[in-house]
């Protein structure tokens, strides 16, 4: 039987962006001993890797060749990030609305298992107003949408059309540059 090791070691995989999500799948990956292809918009990105062992070929086709499952298993990790940021971002409008403040909230859930610390650090930038941009809007709601066409019909989980829908309303309204905490706009969520 092969340790996860040896089959770490004998997978290909491509990680279609390197931001900050796809540096860190990327650095992982390459510590497990996989072989990876990073391939980002801007190569200023994606050839600190070279130096740690993966190819940066020129395109992203180049990149995924038959080495698809970092770009799916992105794909299956931001649609979870897409479903934390908006619990925090509904949890966030609760709050508020039954006169709870949004300190209270994070402070309630940091350190303990209802949230991850990502969640707890949408949760203050929902909370403050800031929607400078860790990830975008418009890019998470790339990804929610390349998640359902790779699923195929029926198959997408309903959560997941239902967020794709209210965020491409605030993307519509000119907030897909903003970060994804902007996901609590039109809840009540911030001030």
């Amino acid at each position: 039987m092969r340790s996860r090791q040896q089959e770490t070691e004998h997978r290909s995989v491509a990680v279609l962006g390197t931001g900050t999500m796809g540096a860190a799948m990327a650095r992982r990956l390459l510590g497990g001993g996989a072989r990876v292809a990073v391939w980002n918009r801007g190569a200023a990105r994606a050839e600190p890797h070279a130096g740690a062992g993966a190819v940066v070929p020129a395109s992203a086709s180049d990149a995924a060749g038959d080495a698809g499952s970092g770009t799916r298993l992105k794909l299956v990790l931001n649609t979870w990030l897409a479903f934390e940021v908006e619990v925090e971002a509904a949890a966030a409008a609760l709050a508020t609305r039954l006169g709870i403040g949004t300190d209270v909230l994070a402070e309630s859930v940091s350190g303990g298992p209802l949230a991850s610390p990502f969640a707890v650090a949408k949760l203050g930038k929902i909370s403050s107003g800031d929607h400078g941009s860790d990830f975008s809007l418009q890019w998470a709601l790339k990804d929610l949408d390349l998640a359902a066409v790779a699923a195929g019909p029926g198959v997408a989980p309903v959560v997941a059309g239902a967020i794709a829908r209210r965020w491409r309303e605030l993307v519509a309204r000119g907030h897909g540059d903003e970060d994804v905490s902007a996901a609590g706009l039109e809840l009540g969520s911030v001030a």
